[in-house]
């Protein structure tokens, strides 16, 4: 991921265009209540903080060298297609669904439109140097998630399976990437975008993004 980074960046570089990358809310270490912002030091490599660790530096270079460039770094981002829909709302469809322990990882999320609005704003009125964290208002849970898309579904609520029966099929390092993630300060997009999430909370997207999931699957022939 680097090295394709690496020749992302030189070409921009080369031919004097902006780049904007997408790294992730794990790109940053939290402080010691679990909070990050764009002023936080850089991931010490938990989950997949360990990517952004190695990645994040390539492209620091890059601006040095004088490419223009901003990077737009949302929370879980939740909505139709991707890992929303193939992991959780298909498998509550079927009455199959899992969460890793007990669901009291501290997790935060973002609605797949607002992260779009979020990254056109970017390159409408970003500054080349900046970096923006997106993230709803409310930190919430892997539980409280799943929880509230059973009850949108009308599906049985996830069923538990402990970290240590799931280490040795998933591998310790992808349960813990499953369930790291620091709760995101996005108060530069905010102020210096004009930022500003439609969907404040969890209690508020999943519902649009349950009914929009509903829709797509009563549209198509049976």
């Amino acid at each position: 991921m680097a090295d394709i980074l690496d020749r992302l960046a030189t070409s921009c570089r080369r031919h004097k265009k902006l780049m904007i990358h997408t790294f992730g809310a794990l790109l940053y270490e939290p402080d010691p209540d679990g909070w990050v912002r764009e002023t936080s030091e850089i991931s010490r490599g938990r989950g997949f903080g360990i990517r952004h660790r190695i990645a994040y530096p390539v492209f620091e270079r890059h601006r040095k060298r004088g490419l223009r460039a901003m990077s737009v770094n949302p929370a879980f981002v939740y909505g139709r297609g991707g890992w929303f829909e193939q992991s959780i709302l298909r498998p509550m469809s079927r009455g199959e669904s899992t969460m890793i322990g007990e669901g009291l990882q501290t997790m935060h999320y973002l609605e797949a439109s607002d992260a779009a609005s979020g990254y056109r704003l970017a390159i409408e009125r970003g500054l080349p140097g900046d970096d923006y964290l997106l993230a709803d208002d409310r930190p919430s849970t892997v539980g409280e998630l799943k929880a509230l898309v059973a009850r949108e579904m009308g599906a049985p609520e996830p069923r538990s399976i402990p970290e240590e029966e799931l280490i040795p099929i998933l591998g310790a390092w992808t349960v813990e990437a499953y369930t790291t993630c620091p709760k995101v300060d996005s108060s530069r997009a905010r102020e210096r975008l004009g930022w500003l999430p439609r969907y404040r909370t969890i209690e508020e997207g999943v519902p649009a993004v349950v009914r929009a999931f509903r829709r797509a699957a009563e549209a198509v022939p049976a």
